[in-house]
């Protein structure tokens, strides 16, 4: 069986193709991502709009012929934080059965959470005994954590850097008192995160390891290697030091998001968003005591193939997912 995980996400689209192995965990066949900047202009009045639309109709139809190259017989496809808040969300999901044959579902924010974690915990050898994943979106920013004993806990904060960027650095040059006011935004919804923390029982939940997915960390990761083509294999559990988050967040403020394009690991259409994305991973580091972060190249497309075995009550092997072709 040829299955595909589709994450319709704010910003970026990402695509998995994988198999059912002789071993029985899945094996990647193909994978990629677009950036699509589907939430453009959404904060500004509620609806999704023509030419987003238009892109990101455009990238599925390229999506569906990979999905016709392998033959693929289920697709699990969902749509996060831009769809299901936008008022013309559900009519978008109608266009894009039309317009390409595949069906999404639009989740909750605890369900993409749910679902990521599931995704992040299959690129592990061995779970960490407990963990705090964020997932640094293009509309949102969840917080996820848990033990081997399972998740205890989701927290999903309007940190979204494609909000975040138009909200506060749309005109350049970003004056310093837009930074300001973004860190200050950033901060206030992280002392939130760090007050329901520590009213997780028992005691306080102190997770033992910071896990962080999405573009925002894996373009970091990038960044700090000095990539200058994507290399999944480097990027998944490359390790962030505070120091490093700081040092590359300094040098992008010092730059524009023109000038940042020549940083080796800076794909074009994150230029302008890293800088918030970084930030936020930053304050979250500071605020909430952790030193490092191991990077996932695993998450939510990872996660809804994880959950389709689930619900068939398949056993799931760790690591589910393996991407050495």
């Amino acid at each position: 069986m040829v299955l595909a995980g589709l994450d319709i996400g704010t910003n970026t689209f990402r695509l998995l193709v994988a198999k059912i192995n002789s071993s029985g965990r899945l094996q990647e066949l193909h994978s990629e991502q677009r950036i699509i900047r589907l939430g453009e202009g959404l904060g500004r009045n509620g609806h999704l709009q023509p030419q987003a639309m238009g892109r990101a109709i455009n990238a599925l139809k390229a999506f569906g012929a990979v999905l016709e190259r392998f033959k693929v017989d289920v697709v699990v496809a969902v749509a996060t934080s831009a769809v299901r808040e936008a008022a013309n969300g559900p009519e978008f999901v109608r266009v894009i059965q039309k317009e390409t044959g595949i069906e999404v579902e639009v989740i909750s924010a605890e369900e993409e959470a749910r679902r990521t974690v599931l995704g992040v915990l299959a690129g592990f050898r061995e779970v960490p005994q407990s963990f705090l994943v964020i997932d640094i979106g293009g509309g949102s920013t969840e917080f996820m954590w848990g033990d081997l004993q399972g998740l205890h806990g989701v927290m999903s904060t309007d940190l979204g850097v494609v909000r975040l960027t138009e909200q506060y650095l749309a005109i350049p040059p970003v004056a310093t008192e837009g930074i300001k006011a973004l860190m200050q935004f950033i901060q206030e919804r992280l002392e939130k995160v760090s007050r329901t923390l520590s009213m997780t029982p028992p005691g306080g939940l102190r997770p033992a390891q910071l896990v962080g997915t999405a573009g925002t960390i894996t373009t970091l990761a990038a960044i700090d290697q000095g990539l200058k083509v994507y290399d999944p294999q480097r990027i998944h559990l490359h390790r962030l030091s505070l120091e490093t988050v700081e040092r590359i967040y300094g040098e992008l403020a010092a730059k524009t998001p023109k000038e940042r394009l020549s940083i080796p690991g800076i794909e074009k259409g994150r230029e302008d968003l890293i800088l918030p994305g970084s930030l936020i991973l930053l304050l979250t580091m500071r605020t909430l005591g952790f030193h490092e972060v191991i990077v996932s190249e695993y998450g939510l497309r990872e996660g809804l193939l994880v959950d389709y075995f689930k619900n068939r009550s398949v056993e799931v092997k760790w690591p589910f997912i393996t991407k050495d072709k």
